[in-house]
């Protein structure tokens, strides 16, 4: 019986974007664990529920480094054995599988910068209309491995996958009863309304993420997502909230989890219910990310 790791990014929204990426990895091994933010613990291992040979690690993190420094002590401590994705893909292609014991880094750090960079110009999905974006040197410097090709196409890219299978894989199993409760706890007069998903606790280089009231329309009701919500009540986990998106007039978010989620449920390359594209509107500047080329259905604002 084979047992192996997975080494992903932090984030949630990394998360959504590896869906597919991990499921295929788990038809694969005999047991799989994932390492997984602490602060995402709880959803991560919800969406991935039915994957029966998958277990979900909480990892402590106070900080980036204290996140690296406890999945670094794991490998010495358990003498795992490092591949990177595109390694791992050679031995798949190969017809082999890894050694027992052993770790797959899912495109991180200097991995996904040095694939990147060997993709033609001509090949990355980039949408040069971001340029638009009042960019500073700065955030030009955070976003430069991002630039170089959208990060979610490069995860399957490099384990020899089509960029699509990130839409035509991605799946979880809905909580229809969950979601009733969320939406009529949100909105128990059944008005109309809008969905507004920002954080104005989170910073990025020291900005809040936050969308400024003034670009919000005033004729419906708001309804923002608070993650508080489902610190004492599993019913309110990200994935629940699909009924409120599924019936707002509108949705205003940044790039956000929530953002890569809603791609991901409005794709038409799965059987997944779809969420309507031309209400969403995705605040773009209030991040400066550059990110990956959108439908056009969506409603992207640069300013």
């Amino acid at each position: 019986m084979k047992k192996i790791y997975l080494w992903p990014s932090q984030g949630f929204g990394d998360a959504i974007c590896y869906n597919a990426l991990i499921r295929n990895i788990c038809d694969e091994y005999d047991s799989v664990s994932l390492f997984c933010s602490e602060h995402f613990f709880k959803s991560i291992r919800w969406m991935l529920r039915d994957v029966k040979n998958l277990n979900c690690i909480s990892v402590p993190y106070s900080s980036h480094s204290a996140w690296e420094y406890y999945i670094t002590n794991f490998i010495i401590e358990n003498n795992l054995k490092e591949y990177d994705l595109t390694q791992a893909s050679r031995i798949k292609s190969s017809g082999g599988q890894l050694d027992d014991n052993s770790l797959i880094k899912l495109a991180i750090h200097n991995d996904i910068a040095q694939f990147c960079r060997s993709i033609p110009e001509g090949s990355k999905n980039l949408d040069h209309s971001l340029s638009a974006l009042p960019t500073d040197s700065d955030l030009v410097s955070f976003h430069t491995e991002k630039d170089l090709i959208p990060f979610y196409e490069s995860y399957y890219m490099m384990y020899d996958l089509p960029v699509d299978y990130r839409f035509t894989h991605f799946y979880y199993e809905r909580d229809m009863e969950s979601e009733d409760y969320v939406y009529n706890h949100l909105n128990p007069k059944n008005e109309k309304y809008i969905f507004v998903i920002d954080d104005s606790k989170h910073y990025t280089l020291g900005r809040s993420i936050c969308i400024p009231e003034d670009r919000l329309p005033t004729q419906y009701k708001i309804i923002r997502y608070k993650k508080e919500l489902n610190y004492n009540d599993d019913r309110f986990i990200f994935f629940n909230y699909y009924k409120i998106l599924d019936n707002a007039e509108q949705i205003h978010t940044t790039e956000t989890a929530f953002f890569e989620f809603i791609r991901s449920m409005s794709s038409s390359l799965n059987t997944l219910p779809s969420i309507k594209k031309s209400k969403l509107y995705l605040h773009s500047y209030v991040r400066n990310y550059i990110t990956t080329k959108i439908d056009e259905e969506y409603n992207r604002l640069l300013s």
